[in-house]
């Protein structure tokens, strides 16, 4: 699909700088999710870089408004991204129905299959390499599966996780590895029952439009430790979604997501069924504790920086409900920073300015740890 364009492609990058190895693709991390700037057919696109999801697809509204002309038997778009410019084929989903006007389309897994393709976190850059590249000796192989006869979950890759309740009791399954999430490590509704009747620390949040596979309702547990990537982490919050997660469900056990995810540099060949990952140096990003004042937010629209409350934790003492529009926060209209601001300290208020309807009301709130 991509032969002919990265041909042309490898030539060019072997003829300049003759040290060249990759072309850096860079990338804005928002939420722990990973978004590309690019044109699709010249217009201005900003899109999600999704290993859970197979194919390439834009959204339908943003389609209909770019006279982009995709549909069924006319799929195939120019993509530009950084430098590189492809052909691709492009699907048309209702995309914003979940994500808002974060972003205006998904790449798949499959979108960048010719090269080995390097997700370094700590720079927010995307590297492709050629298929022969030494590259791949630094990195440490890593078990997976790739599924290729299972239209649910087709093209993806999964790897076992191993999360143990107490010195007993532990749960062992496969897990997508998903950039697509932004969560850490998420358990489907199947494993609710013995969570629920552990003796761990817990607590529940309800999510407004969360996916698409139905994470609407989880619950949220501080482990003793669990055995991901090979490594036995100690003390780590993972949750459990209660809702109906769909067919998805049955043929793996969670997802391991971008709160997760950001702590290595992932190296990923798609042709040959394998994906390969480094630790981060200086790293001690895993979520072992749970800090917030009960409320999560999203951008609803990034161009005005309107937001949404997208999130509650169970038993909220204030007067909000999911969907209720953020007009201030401490003062200021919503922007990206603090929509998406990662820490945040015990005993830290905050202020919002809440739109329900034609109603305004202010609220205060305060940060403290809940696991």
């Amino acid at each position: 699909m991509l032969k002919s364009y990265l041909t042309i492609f490898l030539f060019l990058i072997t003829n300049s700088l003759f040290a060249q190895e990759y072309l850096t693709i860079p990338f804005e991390l928002r939420g722990d999710r990973i978004y590309l700037k690019t044109l699709v057919n010249d217009s201005e696109c900003e899109l999600l870089f999704d290993t859970g999801a197979f194919t390439s697809s834009i959204d339908s509204t943003f389609n209909v408004i770019n006279k982009l002309s995709i549909r069924p038997g006319n799929s195939i778009v120019n993509i530009k991204i950084d430098t590189i410019t492809v052909k691709n084929s492009f699907g048309v989903l209702d995309i914003r129905k979940y994500g808002g006007d974060l972003y205006d389309g998904i790449i798949g897994i499959k979108f960048f299959e010719e090269y080995l393709v390097e997700i370094d976190y700590s720079n927010n850059q995307l590297h492709l390499y050629p298929k022969d590249s030494p590259i791949i000796n630094k990195f440490q192989k890593l078990h997976t599966e790739h599924y290729k006869n299972n239209m649910v979950v087709f093209g993806l890759f999964s790897t076992p996780m191993t999360i143990y309740v107490n010195d007993k009791d532990s749960i062992s399954g496969s897990f997508l590895i998903d950039t697509g999430s932004s969560r850490n490590i998420t358990l489907f509704e199947k494993y609710y029952p013995l969570l629920k009747e552990s003796n761990l620390n817990h607590f529940y949040i309800d999510f407004f439009n969360a996916s698409q596979h139905g994470f609407n309702k989880s619950s949220y547990y501080k482990i003793p430790k669990a055995k991901i990537f090979n490594q036995l982490l100690d003390s780590l919050v993972v949750d459990c979604s209660y809702g109906n997660n769909g067919d998805i469900s049955k043929y793996c056990d969670g997802i391991i997501g971008g709160m997760y995810l950001k702590n290595f540099s992932l190296l990923i060949d798609y042709k040959n069924s394998q994906i390969y990952i480094k630790m981060k140096e200086k790293n001690n990003c895993f979520l072992n504790e749970y800090i917030s004042d009960g409320i999560g937010l999203k951008l609803k629209n990034t161009k005005e920086y309107e937001a949404v409350i997208s999130s509650l934790i169970r038993g909220n003492q204030y007067n909000v409900k999911l969907g209720d529009i953020v007009l201030n926060i401490n003062g200021e209209k919503p922007t990206s920073t603090s929509v998406f601001k990662q820490k945040k300290e015990v005993g830290e208020m905050n202020t919002y300015v809440i739109k329900r309807k034609n109603k305004i009301f202010e609220i205060s709130t305060e940060v403290r740890k809940f696991l």
